[in-house]
């Protein structure tokens, strides 16, 4: 059984940007969450009216709301760090071929090749397959499901589960 796979880089970038959606989603929440609860702690301290304002509420809320910022600002920066190592040429094409063995990745200036028992676990979306390495990887192998005939996606879920990979 071989599969091989064509793409260009814009499918391959938009690909990645719907992982890292996914990858991210709930962080993004919970930092926004930081970010309310500081500053209803502020304004919450601003109201009261009681005393000093530097009481432990207005610290907290502070506090609170510096830690959530932080954690944007880093949000950011491996957002940033992450599409910039993922640029390539937007004419660059890509091929992917996968068989009994191995799985070899293929670009015009790049070559990798990934033995199966490389990959542990798969999960499987309504448009998505990815191939994963470990549980919390930003990089896993990604196969659009419309990139592959009916046919093709039996034979390599029928491999997958053939190579004892795990199905999160």
């Amino acid at each position: 059984m071989e599969i091989k796979i064509y793409r260009n880089a814009d499918r391959e970038m938009a690909l990645k940007k719907i992982v890292w959606r996914s990858y991210t989603q709930r962080k993004l929440i919970l930092i926004a969450l930081i970010i309310i609860m500081g500053f209803a702690a502020v304004a919450l301290a601003i109201a009261s009216k009681v005393g000093n304002f530097w009481k432990f509420e207005t610290c907290l809320g502070i506090t609170t709301l510096a830690i959530g910022l932080l954690r944007l600002f880093d949000y950011l920066r491996n957002k940033s760090n992450y599409f910039g190592q993922l640029s390539c040429k937007a004419d660059e094409k890509l091929e992917i071929t996968i068989n009994d063995n191995e799985i070899i990745y293929e670009a015009e200036d790049f070559r990798a090749i990934f033995q199966w028992h490389y990959y542990k676990f798969y999960s499987v979306t309504n448009e998505l397959l990815l191939l994963k390495n470990n549980l919390n990887q930003l990089s896993p192998l990604i196969i659009a499901k419309s990139e592959l005939s009916q046919k093709d996606l039996l034979e390599l879920t029928l491999l997958l589960e053939r190579k004892y990979l795990r199905r999160v």
